[in-house]
């Protein structure tokens, strides 16, 4: 709970396979050695000595450092310009009476995996992220806010609930970012354009098929929707296949969920009066 709240996810849904966490950030790992009494334990130090995150879809590894270790644990900083992404995490571990355990040679080291996968998101509350922003009331309007209006023929819009916080949305993010590049995921320019084409079933059999034909059948006419977290249930749901059918503010809005849940700030531009080339 304290890592969810000093990282701002807490408001994500607890899974026991997964965490949400930002980079820039640290995360507190705890190592307990032997049995549960801590006086039988009393001589044993573990120490890590090396951290790595690896996303669980490639074979692409990532060396990140610690920022303190002890007897019990380490405090890891996960680098502020570190791909986007879903992130297996190995941990060398020594463990030896006393003070040994520091200087333990590489092959004594044992290799440990945590049990959680960690989502890790940009950190718009870290001024070494280029998502950074300087003002809280925006970083709570255009990040963390999970209800918001859209306009689509009427100047009093509608509400649309964002649902940044469903655990069937994060999956369906995370499966996004699964058809991603590392290239991609490591620049953000670079995936929010990415994510355009990925929201569009016209470009990549995407998440929503646009329709402005008049025509419904077999689909949702698109001023239905409420919010996107229906759109995303529907799209994991049914084997990531597109969803019909959205227009131009469902567009909108399906899009600021994904940013938002992927921590770049975002909000929902959309007109109640527009031409259509």
């Amino acid at each position: 709970p304290a890592t969810a709240a000093r990282h701002y996810t807490d408001r994500f849904p607890s899974h026991a396979e997964w965490r949400v966490v930002r980079r820039g950030e640290s995360i507190s790992i705890r190592i307990v050695t032997g049995g549960d009494d801590a006086e039988e334990n009393k001589g044993t130090s573990a120490t890590v000595r090396a951290a790595e995150v690896q996303p669980f879809y490639n074979t692409q590894k990532r060396e990140v450092d610690f920022r303190s270790t002890s007897a019990s644990g380490a405090d890891v900083e996960i680098p502020s310009d570190l791909p986007l992404g879903v992130y297996t995490v190995r941990l060398q571990v020594a463990v030896a009476g006393g003070t040994a355990a520091e200087s333990a040679p590489k092959s004594a080291l044992e290799s440990v995996s945590l049990e959680q996968l960690l989502f890790i998101t940009a950190n718009p509350w870290n001024k070494d992220d280029v998502v950074y922003l300087s003002v809280e009331d925006e970083r709570r309007e255009y990040v963390l806010a999970s209800h918001g209006q859209v306009y689509a023929g009427s100047k009093t819009g509608m509400p649309w609930r964002f649902g940044v916080y469903r655990e069937k949305s994060v999956v369906a993010v995370a499966t996004l970012l699964a058809k991603c590049s590392e290239e991609e995921r490591g620049s953000i320019v670079r995936l929010t354009r990415r994510m355009t084409s990925l929201l569009n079933s016209a470009d990549n059999n995407g998440v929503l098929e646009g329709n402005w034909s008049g025509d419904y059948d077999g689909g949702t006419k698109p001023w239905k929707w409420q919010g996107s977290a229906a759109i995303l249930d529907e799209y994991v749901s049914n084997g990531e296949q597109p969803v019909k059918f959205g227009q131009c503010w469902v567009f909108s809005g399906l899009y600021t969920t994904v940013m938002r849940i992927l921590g770049i700030p975002c909000r929902s531009v959309t007109t109640f009066d527009s031409a259509h080339d």
